[in-house]
């Protein structure tokens, strides 16, 4: 005997789902936002989509702000948050709602990049992203013409590039590892290049180990650059703005920084800025480092459910209008890019034409629209903890006569958190 499914229910629940997905997001509930200093841009997009917007400004950190809501009154609907540990470390214990679905009835999510719904704590982890920006290679640009003409797309045209750097008498690498963070900037880059933005991911945390042979592999390339002397000589004593400023002046070729180093630049035109090239063979090609800033959204705790789900749904809905309004954050760093301008939406039209994008955010709009993946830097992402750790170790690893690479490794291995 044949079983037929009964076609009208199972018809009846698809045009549900159906009209479910395609149904408009609510504005008709009030928000409250939280957020560190102004965002003109939040209460604009509140005016316009018709939303009430309660805007609760302050100083302290949002994560601090919420533990408080959370345990002694209402929270907000929305806090403005920063990509990085503190947001994993948040989502992990389960504080934030999972937004996914309403994310994805908004009208920027039709034309989104993919890495948007995959990146850690992303709308399902309860954070909405509004800005973004990436890291890359600020190189001096009299001297890039000198030496090689355009940014190289290779991982063998650049270091060709180091080479005649040195041969001219000129340090290829500026670095201000005293910091920590900007040396594991190269293993990082390299890493994700060369052994994918799972590798990555999973080493920052805790997943998988800073000894295997992979990470070996990375370190035993950054010795063999150090050892021909391509990493400035004195990394180890200077910190990040030197570094800057060394490319800036002429004294190195170049730097590998987050795009948050062109506000440190004082002289017009002195840099260019572009992709850390691809590694033959490599398998994190297509993917970058970065890093976000946008909304996190709390579950909720109270007992009215309805009014909570209502509020929340004007909550994404607001955050929708202030992304295709442009909106990009509530502080005023030029080197962020609205996530508008690194969609399809902006599709068709040059990135120098559109309104509110110019100099090095054209670069990071055309690095963030081709981008299949984006990972978070490595002080960023790993815990405060290990950071503090390994900031000694990666400044001696690539100053002149630093350690061989097993034995770094395995003095990393024992600085960063166990693997789980």
């Amino acid at each position: 005997m044949r079983h037929y499914l009964p076609f009208f229910p199972i018809a009846a629940l698809l045009a549900v789902a159906l009209s479910s997905c395609a149904r408009p997001l609510a504005k008709d509930a009030p928000v409250a936002a939280y957020v560190q200093g102004e965002d003109a841009g939040l209460a604009a997009a509140a005016r316009s989509a018709g939303i009430a917007l309660d805007l609760r400004q302050g100083t302290e950190a949002w994560t601090s702000r919420l533990r408080a809501d959370l345990s002694s009154s209402k929270p907000a609907e929305l806090y403005d948050a920063e990509w990085g540990a503190e947001l994993f470390q948040t989502s992990a214990e389960s504080s934030l709602a999972d937004v996914q679905a309403l994310w994805r009835r908004t009208t920027f999510a039709k034309s989104e990049p993919r890495w948007l719904e995959g990146i850690e704590t992303g709308p399902r982890g309860g954070f909405l992203p509004t800005s973004g920006y990436t890291w890359g290679l600020f190189f001096n640009t009299t001297l890039l013409a000198r030496l090689g003409g355009n940014g190289p797309s290779t991982l063998p045209q650049l270091e060709s590039l180091f080479d005649k750097a040195k041969a001219a008498g000129i340090v290829p690498v500026a670095l201000g590892a005293s910091f920590g963070w900007p040396a594991a900037a190269w293993f990082t880059m390299l890493d994700l290049r060369t052994n994918g933005p799972d590798a990555v991911r999973d080493r920052n945390s805790g997943k998988r180990a800073w000894d295997d042979a992979s990470a070996k592999t990375v370190l035993a390339k950054l010795a063999d650059w150090r050892d021909r002397g391509w990493f400035s000589p004195e990394a180890a004593g200077t910190g990040m703005p030197e570094s800057i400023a060394a490319v800036e002046s002429g004294r190195s070729l170049c730097v590998l920084m987050g795009a948050f180093a062109v506000e440190r630049l004082t002289k017009a035109g002195s840099t260019t800025f572009v992709p850390f090239p691809a590694v033959p063979r490599g398998r994190g090609n297509n993917a970058e480092i970065g890093g976000l800033v946008g909304f996190a959204v709390p579950k909720a705790e109270g007992a009215d459910k309805d009014s909570e789900a209502r509020a929340r749904e004007s909550a994404v809905a607001l955050v929708d209008a202030y992304l295709l309004g442009g909106g990009s954050g509530s502080t005023t760093e030029t080197y962020r890019v609205p996530l508008i301008h690194a969609t399809g939406l902006a599709k068709g039209k040059s990135a120098s034409a559109l309104p509110g994008i110019a100099g090095i955010q054209v670069e990071e709009a055309a690095m963030l629209r081709q981008a299949k993946v984006l990972v978070p830097s490595f002080e960023r992402a790993v815990a405060p903890q290990a950071l503090q750790n390994s900031i000694p170790l990666w400044a001696s690893f690539l100053a002149p006569l630093g350690p061989q690479p097993a034995d770094f490794a395995a003095s990393l291995q024992k600085a960063m958190a166990p693997v789980k």
